[in-house]
């Protein structure tokens, strides 16, 4: 049998549940659109940073250079005018669609008709005066056919564009790879018929345009007749949006952007004016791979922004996650293009390869820092720092002009690609100054364990695929031996998929197999630690402890029976009842469930303390049992002398607070945490479903005097871990520091002994650091892993002893 649950780990669904993870969750499991819609979005850069290699390699040897170069400014034109008449729409609507709800499509509708009006009056404008500007594109307003036809290029262009950010703000943005290869592949077909044609200077451009109206045709149909049909965009909007707000965005936001803008238009200009065609279609080919490089960033910046309107909640962890997840992949993905710009080069003929190799390795190495500015800038429109925004944008603009203009003369193309590179460092370097002066040393220290935490996060995603050792014999006769109790045969039971757990155990399901007999839906656990032994143990005996318990007989049917248990030397392995119900952490993240989710498992869990419990008054045994103990064994696994004081001050702190006190103390469930909850939604007053308690599970660190509000109280702190996507100890400090009622997901209904610990500051300070002291003990004492990983001690043990401690510089 333990050969068939191992055989769930191996070959591709070994895997399959990692890779689902790397781009789909987040670390507790639940699924986020942040690196979902921010990978469909790099996804999309990368096929079309593929097929448009493919389009400029097939046009440098199928057409001139100079066709080459006129067409690349042709398209750089239609882009860069595109891009000014958005108005800046492609950040209002991933800010405000995602709360929008009903306001959605006339949202949406607003920034199509208001962008279009304004890329004909841009377009119209540019025809009347490029022959002053642009000599070489004279031919362009001299025909008429052809300037309508570049009119309507701009206009499409700018819807085009448009509904990309459309269907990343409906968080959709899987469509965006899937359209942009359709049209990626229509331009080369396009581009290889026109070759020869008696097409002239618009040959490129032909190819590059004509695609355009029935994709955007297509797509728009998806978005309008499928996308905001769906319930959520049907409902009522949570958050309405504010034309008054969203106004602010034509201020200093639309100014940064236009600075942007500007700079990627006017730097080929300057190129094609001061070095020529030739140099203009190295410098275009060049950047058609770097501008590729800086989409990276961009997409997943976008997808944070859409995220953090709609989540804003988690907005810090959200940064952690898109910072790593944009430069890993940017950052190696920079270094290949910079060391093979030879090669690529060459892709486009020889004359390309001696001239343009360097500039591409300089311009790829420049999207690095862009890549982090790009996060800076998500960042920044979530938070409404507008001024920031553009100011970033027009440094950008003059670093870039300036340098390139100095720079140019000297080193010819070479120089447009250092002042990009100049320009992006010293941008990034004055954003990071700023920061650490404000936020001083504990937000930058803040910040760094968000990223490690992330880091970590994505290492163990990918490289701790949960399997089942078969090389553990007291392990296989373990759970053999526990199968045989509850009369499993082949036939009648099958091995669901392991579950990865963070402590020394395992846990996997056992389901009926069709036809197979009446024998129950089951949980296994097993573990071969003596950690991991002990706490199976512990919680095993708890639960059958409380089944047995007659004031607890309302209660008995949400706590699982233990259906077999075998012990042997060097292993264990338990069976248990698998309780129907939804896993609380689905439950709890969703924010219109969640008030009816806390207050039933409050009801729980509280039934449960009051009817086991007693007025009593706190003295020194409960203290030494509580805190003395627990800071003993938890301070044992410290390395840094700095921890003592802390300790001890923490200590004082607690006696303080509750020698002496009257308090009601009774069976705690002790981590009371939604992964060990279960709920079951049933029919509610008016029709609208209500949520009950159906499941309390992993009873391992019970306690038979439990003081009111402890449970509730972790319940709270893990719920808002969940819902910030925070470790447990920035939600400590953050809840002892400012000891806010407001700040904690809370049940609506406590009342009495079980809301004392919320009638004052101390109070709630006293209950939130007792909870996290105990926390830390469940862990240590479940898995070795912990006590082991510098990361989890920096964050979750110093970050909140630095309270404490009388030296805040440690």
């Amino acid at each position: 049998m333990i050969g068939r649950a191992a055989d769930a780990g191996t070959g591709w669904a070994r895997w399959r549940w990692p890779i689902r993870r790397f781009w789909a969750t987040t670390n507790d499991g639940t699924a986020s659109p942040l690196t979902f819609n921010g990978y469909a979005l790099i996804a999309s850069t990368v096929a079309t940073s593929a097929f448009g290699v493919v389009f400029w390699v097939l046009a440098a040897r199928l057409y001139p250079a100079e066709q080459v170069g006129l067409g690349a400014v042709m398209i750089s034109s239609m882009v860069t005018l595109g891009s000014f008449a958005q108005l800046n729409f492609p950040n209002m609507l991933n800010r405000f669609v995602p709360a929008a709800g009903t306001q959605a499509r006339g949202l949406i509708l607003a920034a199509y008709g208001v962008a279009t009006a304004t890329a004909l009056l841009l377009s119209t404008g540019f025809l009347l005066v490029v022959d002053q500007l642009v000599p070489r594109m004279a031919f362009l307003p001299a025909d008429p056919l052809l300037a309508a036809g570049f009119v309507a290029a701009v206009s499409v262009w700018t819807i085009f564009a448009l509904q990309d950010s459309a269907l990343a703000s409906l968080r959709q943005a899987i469509w965006v790879p899937i359209e942009n290869t359709v049209y990626a592949l229509a331009k080369i077909v396009l581009l290889v018929l026109l070759a020869g044609a008696a097409t002239g200077n618009i040959a490129l451009f032909a190819a590059w345009t004509a695609p355009l109206i029935f994709v955007a045709a297509a797509i728009n149909l998806l978005i309008f007749g499928r996308l905001l049909r769906k319930p959520r965009f049907q409902a009522a909007p949570e958050t309405r949006f504010d034309p008054r707000t969203a106004a602010r965005y034509f201020g200093w936001d639309y100014i940064g952007g236009l600075a942007l803008t500007a700079a990627m238009g006017i730097a080929p200009v300057l190129v094609l004016s001061q070095a020529g065609a030739e140099a203009s279609a190295n410098y275009h080919l060049a950047w058609t791979f770097t501008y590729s490089l800086y989409l990276i960033g961009r997409s997943m910046g976008i997808s944070l922004l859409a995220e953090s309107a709609t989540t804003p909640a988690r907005m810090p962890s959200l940064v952690a996650d898109a910072v790593v997840h944009t430069m890993l992949p940017l950052a190696a993905a920079a270094l290949v293009v910079a060391t093979a710009a030879p090669l690529l080069m060459s892709l486009f003929g020889p004359s390309y390869a001696r001239e343009g190799a360097t500039l591409l390795s300089v311009l790829a190495v420049s999207s690095i820092p862009w890549g982090l500015v790009t996060i800076f800038l998500a960042v920044a429109r979530v938070r409404g720092w507008l001024r920031a925004i553009a100011g970033t944008q027009i440094a950008t603009l003059v670093l870039v002009l300036s340098i390139g203009v100095l720079l140019l003369p000297k080193l010819g193309v070479l120089g447009i690609g250092v002042a990009w590179l100049a320009a992006h460092t010293a941008v990034l370097f004055g954003i990071a100054a700023i920061a650490v002066l404000r936020g001083g040393p504990d937000r930058l220290t803040d910040g760094l364990l968000r990223l490690a935490s992330s880091v970590a996060r994505l290492r163990n995603t990918l490289l701790q695929p949960a399997t089942l050792r078969q090389d553990q014999p007291a392990l296989a006769s373990a759970i053999e031996g526990a199968l045989q109790d509850i009369g499993h045969t082949d036939q009648a039971l099958r091995s669901g998929a392991a579950l990865h757990s963070l402590s020394d155990s395992m846990v996997f399901f056992l389901k009926p197999a069709p036809g197979g007999g009446p024998v129950p839906r089951a949980v296994v656990k097993c573990a071969t630690s003596s950690q991991g032994i002990t706490s199976l143990e512990r919680g095993r005996v708890w639960q059958e402890r409380l089944r047995e318990d007659p004031r607890l007989e309302e209660s008995r049917s949400v706590i699982p029976r233990i259906l077999a248990h075998r012990k042997l030397s060097g292993a264990v392995a338990l069976i248990e009842e698998a309780l129907p119900g939804d896993d609380g952490r689905l439950v709890l993240a969703r924010a219109g469930q969640r008030p009816g989710a806390l207050d039933a498992a409050a009801r729980a869990i509280n039934s449960v303390h009051r009817r086991t419990g007693k007025s009593s008054v706190v003295d020194e045994a409960w203290i030494a049992e509580w805190i003395e103990r627990p800071v003993q064994y938890v301070q044992r696994q410290s390395r840094q002398a700095w921890h003592l004081d802390a300790w001890q001050s923490f200590v004082r702190e607690q006696r303080a607070y509750w020698l002496s006190r009257q308090v009601y103390l009774g069976i705690t469930h002790g981590d009371f945490s939604p992964g060990n909850i279960l709920f079951v939604e049933e029919p509610g007053q008016s029709g609208v479903p209500g949520i009950r308690l159906a499941g309390l599970l992993d009873w391992t660190e019970a306690r038979p005097d439990g003081p009111a509000g402890f449970d509730v109280c972790h319940l709270a702190l893990t719920t808002r871990m969940l819902v910030a996507g925070e470790e447990l100890g920035q939600v400590v400090r953050t809840a002892m520091e400012q000891a806010r009622r407001e700040d904690l997901p809370l049940p609506n209904d406590l009342d009495g002994d079980d809301a004392e610990w919320l009638s004052q500051s101390a109070a709630t300070r006293a209950m939130v650091g007792l909870v996290w002291l105990h926390h830390l003990l469940a862990n240590i004492r479940k898995a070795e892993q912990y006590s082991a990983n510098p990361l989890w001690t920096a964050t979750n043990v110093n970050w909140v002893l630095r309270s404490f401690s009388r030296n805040r510089r440690h």
